[in-house]
């Protein structure tokens, strides 16, 4: 996805002026040209995450789309008080672009985990929330983004599910038994294809316009979102039997342990 998401701003933003990307010190060969020097308006900032995330506010200011980009957790949960006060008090539009999912960095230690991204985000206004499970989902992502006037959250993974052909946001009905896949859980579709199904990847599209009141039985097939999607879920549908199967299946403690209600395969 990191591929994907270099050339789409390569080849569609960064001639224009006003569209920046700003690096941590990651995927920096991704943008550079036949000389080995970054594009015009790419930027590698280093290691100075929190700086970054003001820096690109200060931006926003004069620039239509700055992105910024590097590992999640020092991208989210380091940077977060430059995020709430620069981006979402202020209205100052960027947008987040993770290198990885929450555990895709394991072999560097707790330290490069992150999986509450989600969950610490939704917390804040005017930020948006993706996370596209296939490569074309990336693109989509960044040009419905753009478009718009919130920050924005676009977490990257190393998951892609290219070869499933399914439309988000569009319920399948078979039975009265209904799965939904939350970005990267959608490579659990392969196995679980034969009930109801939804798949989605834009979180807001999903609080403002499913409706689940058909089906007895819900399971999601969610990455690390459980603590934003569960209380919405099981509040709009308390008489339903719902189950929430994580993707991968193993996650660390704490703010995932608020949640009582999780029937945990």
């Amino acid at each position: 996805m990191r591929k994907v998401f270099a050339n789409h701003l390569r080849n569609n933003y960064l001639h224009n002026d006003k569209n920046a990307v700003l690096l941590g010190d990651i995927s920096v060969g991704l943008f550079l040209n036949e000389k080995d020097e970054l594009v015009d308006n790419a930027y590698n900032m280093g290691i100075l995450e929190q700086s970054m995330i003001s820096f690109a506010a200060g931006l926003s200011s004069e620039m239509s789309n700055v992105f910024v980009h590097t590992i999640s957790p020092f991208i989210i949960e380091r940077a977060y008080e430059q995020i709430k006060l620069d981006l979402s008090y202020n209205r100052n539009k960027v947008i987040l672009v993770s290198a990885n999912g929450p555990f895709e960095y394991k072999k560097l230690g707790p330290t490069h985990h992150c999986s509450a991204d989600v969950p610490i985000l939704n917390l804040l206004s005017n930020i948006d929330i993706y996370l596209p499970g296939r490569d074309q989902e990336v693109i989509s992502s960044i040009d419905r983004i753009s478009e718009e006037k919130n920050s924005a959250y676009l977490r990257l993974n190393n998951q892609s599910a290219n070869d499933i052909d399914i439309n988000p946001n569009n319920i399948i009905h078979k039975t009265s038994k209904l799965n939904i896949f939350v970005g990267e859980a959608l490579n659990e579709f392969r196995n679980n294809n034969n009930e109801s199904y939804l798949y989605i990847y834009a979180l807001k599209d999903f609080f403002n316009d499913i409706d689940l009141s058909l089906y007895d039985e819900i399971t999601v097939y969610e990455p690390y979102s459980l603590p934003i999607l569960g209380p919405k879920i099981k509040l709009k549908n308390p008489d339903k039997k719902i189950i929430f199967k994580y993707y991968p299946k193993s996650i660390e403690s704490g703010i995932y342990d608020l949640v009582e209600f999780i029937e945990e395969s």
